[in-house]
């Protein structure tokens, strides 16, 4: 068995000894605590505040930078647009060249199966057509049909059978609207 104490006697704890206060030390007290308190918690108000300006500086970053993503991305569009822009009018200057070159050469009665050859054997780019159109009579006269009457100056079709309907029943000026429409023009 354990051995209990059976003492049933209280012995007083030694007591500690009472500390009391003036109400100029409560005061000052007071005072102490007080001002510890407004410290902390203007300490705690600055630091949310810190917190808070990092967090408004951090988002303004953000959208800033958004921004500018977009305001590169709509440049780089624009960008794209010029350059596209660009060689369509290349295209379009390549293509009213060729056009004028082909106008050249029908006046000059170049046999139509060989056009194409002659097309490739002229400067297009020429400002002079018909000086190339004659440098290619000269060299090679056998391109040269004499019996196809050359075209008038302002005639919109460049050959009168030009309008004549081919298998696909289309005539020339409407494969010529299709071939406008599909290169992405515009036609009215």
């Amino acid at each position: 068995m354990s051995e209990q104490n059976t003492d049933t006697t209280d012995t007083p704890e030694p007591s500690k000894p009472k500390i009391e206060f003036t109400p100029e030390q409560h005061t000052e007290i007071n005072r102490i605590v007080a001002a510890r308190t407004a410290e902390a918690a203007e300490k705690a108000a600055e630091a949310r505040q810190a917190e808070i300006d990092t967090y408004l500086a951090a988002e303004a970053e953000q959208v800033q930078r958004a921004e500018l993503e977009e305001v590169e991305r709509l440049r780089l569009e624009a960008d794209e647009a010029k350059a596209a822009a660009a060689a369509a009018e290349q295209a379009r200057d390549a293509s009213a060249r060729e056009a004028a070159a082909v106008t050249a050469l029908f006046r000059a009665s170049v046999d139509p199966a060989v056009i194409g050859d002659a097309l490739r054997l002229i400067d297009v780019a020429a400002d002079d057509l018909d000086a190339e159109v004659a440098a290619l009579s000269e060299r090679l006269p056998a391109m040269f049909s004499g019996n196809q009457p050359p075209a008038p100056a302002g005639a919109g079709s460049v050959n009168p059978r030009n309008d004549q309907r081919v298998p696909s029943g289309k005539s020339a000026r409407e494969r010529a609207l299709d071939r406008a429409q599909n290169m992405g023009m515009k036609v009215v």
